[in-house]
């Protein structure tokens, strides 16, 4: 299975978060629907899947669709880029990020990544969590990141404690 990502510029196609935006745990959000196109089905063909949870302003929302081959985050989405972090704003002047740096480079591969991690607990989630480091993996190396195997090797020690972690009011809708 292959991975084609967008080319992702910052304030086209995302932005960075103030740490009183994102409450001290989302770094980025979408401003268009982004798609991920894969080289064979994901799903079958002619089905959908909308991964749907509750915001923090109560009203829910689809935050992930899959589709046979494409994997699209809808614009609002927002995501923490490289986990784990934690933002403080320090002397009411600056936002400082403690944890996993985030590069240029990185920001493409952590989107999808974080969308499929939010709904791994799903039954309808088609990726396990090898193939979920795996697109991660594809896409630092498709943008040429020169710490890929690290971040990679980071992912495979760390991220099984977040996968399949379920979380309060996320569902999927198939449609065909």
């Amino acid at each position: 299975m292959t991975i084609t990502a967008p080319k992702l510029i910052e304030g086209t196609h995302y932005r960075r978060l103030s740490v009183k935006e994102g409450n001290g745990k989302y770094r980025f959000e979408t401003l268009v629907p982004l798609d991920y196109s894969f080289d064979c089905s994901i799903i079958p063909p002619g089905s959908t899947r909308s991964f749907r949870s509750i915001g923090s302003d109560g009203v829910e929302r689809v935050w992930l669709f899959l589709r046979s081959r494409l994997l699209t985050i809808p614009a609002g989405y927002r995501w923490n880029g490289n986990s784990y972090k934690l933002g403080l704003r320090v002397l009411g002047l600056f936002d400082w990020w403690i944890g996993t740096p985030d590069f240029i480079k990185t920001i493409p591969a952590s989107l999808p990544h974080d969308a499929i991690y939010q709904f791994s607990a799903l039954k309808e989630m088609p990726f396990t969590l090898a193939q979920a480091n795996a697109i991660y993996e594809q896409i630092c190396r498709q943008n040429s990141f020169a710490l890929t195997s690290t971040y990679k090797g980071a992912l495979d020690d760390f991220s099984v404690s977040s996968w399949a972690k379920p979380e309060p009011g996320a569902r999927c809708v198939t449609t065909s």
